[in-house]
């Protein structure tokens, strides 16, 4: 990165064309960033809500998950249908991960590499069960290489005294036995391709692996089947599996947002691709809002007739993650069911154990810490230069892309995220924004929607 400093104003340009292996991703950067765990640590221990409810949430399971008599079962040909011992040992190994980070037990560290050592030192294929659904190792791998992916890098980046020959072989077993069932496009129900998606992401990071990583971007954005971004949910915000059942579609959704926020904490918002082109709504955040008016029995229109019901929403607690990024860090007003879904029904939420949405309200509620990460390691994507001048009355903002964009709807936003000013490009590989107020001191981003005939992608250009 290179610091470009004009008059008092800072801001950071990043190169955007990192490939291949060993990329400087940013560490501890899945689910939570250092930050973040710096403060579940502190709030818990201070006793702040809803955090501290989240934490009780996840120590009411102390004579099981949270147990350091737990027992972990691994296998060498795994053949786990969901829900089986590869994700309960998965959850388990999460759950003892974030203890150590809040109690400094170092006997919580040791249980949670205990459990991914047994099944590194162990696990060579997971495969379907034969007699049962012949995709079904696609799902259980994108389920559970993710909570196993989380655990580790929580523990290898916080000093917990896992041994370097250990995070080798466990970076071996995902590479081995998970990265096979997930690097090609399952062709199922979407919620098996956002499993994938979610956990190339895990992989690519704990890896240090861009290749892994930008795979599983190129899935979410691009992607042909059900799982991709614009595949999954549709303009309306009706998701793919919508008519099937909202404990699917809530999987799908939570496994885009678990995705999301893994390329958040790596300086890429896949949280704002598509917007709306009236509304401005993420596509991401239609689907949430969308579902949540579904299981308040509020009906929604699909292709299927109205959908209205009163679900259980605790069976896939997907719900404070999504909304701790578009109503904390973005400040949205225009989602008020997945904010009732995240506060209100929801809280505090517990464990799906089939998936990887456990102890949100422990770890992401209420979560609106800057992120200071952007453009440590970014997909491929237009590099640009990015001058500022002050002047008497605002400022005048000059981006090069170096190449010609079709369209695109550029922000200029303060750290918080809140809006400073934007503007447009049609054909042209540059243009000058003038702000019509004065810059304040401080550190600014700009996004950019580059935007096609039926796709927008959404990139940082600077930060913090």
């Amino acid at each position: 990165m290179r610091l470009i400093k004009r008059s008092a104003v800072y801001l950071m340009v990043g190169i955007f064309a990192t490939t291949g292996a060993d990329a400087a991703f940013v560490h501890p950067g899945l689910g939570l960033s250092q930050a973040e765990l710096n403060k579940i640590k502190a709030e818990v221990n201070a006793g702040v809500q809803p955090r501290k409810a989240g934490w009780d949430k996840m120590m009411s399971y102390s004579s099981s998950y949270a147990s350091l008599s737990y027992t972990p079962h691994p296998v060498a040909d795994c053949q786990d249908g969901g829900g089986g011992d590869l994700c309960k040992d998965s959850l388990a190994a999460y759950t003892h991960s974030l203890i150590w980070v809040v109690t400094g037990n170092q006997a919580n560290a040791n249980k949670a590499i205990e459990i991914m050592n047994a099944w590194s030192s162990t696990l060579v294929s997971i495969t379907s069960a034969p007699g049962g659904y012949v995709r079904q190792h696609v799902l259980v791998s994108g389920m559970t290489a993710q909570p196993f992916c989380e655990a580790a890098e929580i523990i290898r980046y916080t000093n917990a005294g896992w041994k370097a020959t250990d995070i080798t072989r466990f970076e071996n077993m995902l590479k081995n036995a998970f990265l096979p069932n997930i690097n090609t496009e399952p062709t199922e129900n979407g919620n098996y391709e956002a499993s994938a998606i979610n956990s190339l992401l895990a992989i690519g990071v704990f890896c240090n692996d861009q290749t892994i990583y930008n795979l599983g971007v190129n899935f979410y954005r691009n992607g042909t089947q059900n799982g991709a971004l614009h595949n999954y949910i549709y303009e309306s915000g009706q998701c793919q599996e919508t008519c099937r059942d909202q404990g699917h579609s809530m999987m799908g959704i939570g496994e885009l947002v678990d995705a999301a926020e893994i390329a958040w904490h790596q300086g890429l918002d896949l949280y704002g691709d598509l917007p709306d082109p009236v509304t401005g709504m993420p596509r991401l955040a239609k689907g949430l809002e969308y579902t949540a008016n579904v299981t308040n029995n509020i009906c929604m229109a699909s292709t299927c007739g109205d959908k209205c019901e009163n679900t259980d929403i605790s069976t896939q607690p997907m719900w404070e993650k999504g909304w701790n990024h578009y109503g904390n860090r973005m400040h949205r007003t225009d989602m008020k069911y997945t904010k009732y879904n995240a506060e209100v029904k929801g809280r505090p939420s517990g464990k799906s154990e089939t998936n990887n949405f456990d102890w949100q309200t422990l770890t992401h509620s209420n979560m609106a810490i800057a992120n200071t990460s952007v453009n440590a390691a970014i997909v491929t994507e237009p590099s640009a230069k990015i001058s500022l001048e002050a002047t008497k009355r605002g400022g005048i903002i000059s981006i090069d892309f170096g190449a010609k964009l079709q369209k695109a709807d550029i922000a200029i936003l303060e750290i918080n995220g809140k809006l400073f000013g934007k503007g447009s490009i049609a054909n042209k590989s540059s243009v000058q924004l003038t702000m019509g107020r004065n810059l304040p001191n401080g550190m600014y981003i700009v996004r950019v929607a580059d935007c096609q005939k039926t796709y927008c992608r959404t990139f940082v250009i600077g930060h913090q």
